[in-house]
């Protein structure tokens, strides 16, 4: 079963990656990301796929359901985690700094709320939005 596992999430890279290399020559952005970008993004989309493939088969797997049943949700949960722990000024740099503050005394300036996405924001909400439309396919004759 584990071996079918990781044939088929090397078969659904290897697919991602050609696709990605495709797009690249026709689009602007990715092949921003690809070309003027470095090796690294090409990690992070691929290590971002990889963790995002990997934990919907483990659900999947330890709920005896199918991938596609838990695939859009969480990839709306990595992004919302993503975009939870890359902003500033919000609800926890505020709980942050109410610690320190009564640690020290000192009272600290509030950061300004700032959201600066990165590749693996993207590339979860990209795959948030084609899992959510796969799903919908899927059980198109629920709707």
């Amino acid at each position: 079963m584990l071996n079918l596992i990781i044939r088929k999430l090397s078969t659904l890279l290897i697919s991602i990656y050609t696709i990605i290399l495709k797009i690249s020559k026709k689009t602007t952005y990715l092949s921003i990301i690809i070309k003027g970008g470095s090796m690294r993004n090409i990690i992070v989309i691929i290590t971002t796929l990889v963790v995002l493939v990997g934990l919907g088969y483990l659900i999947a797997y330890f709920t005896y359901s199918a991938f596609i049943d838990y695939a859009g949700i969480l990839g709306i949960a990595v992004t919302v985690i993503i975009w939870f722990f890359n902003s500033k000024g919000g609800h926890a740099s505020r709980l942050a700094d109410a610690k320190v503050q009564g640690y020290t005394d000192q009272k600290l300036q509030k950061q300004k709320y700032a959201f600066t996405p990165n590749i693996a924001f993207y590339t979860s909400l990209v795959y948030s939005v084609i899992m959510l439309i796969a799903l919908i396919y899927h059980y198109r004759e629920y709707f």
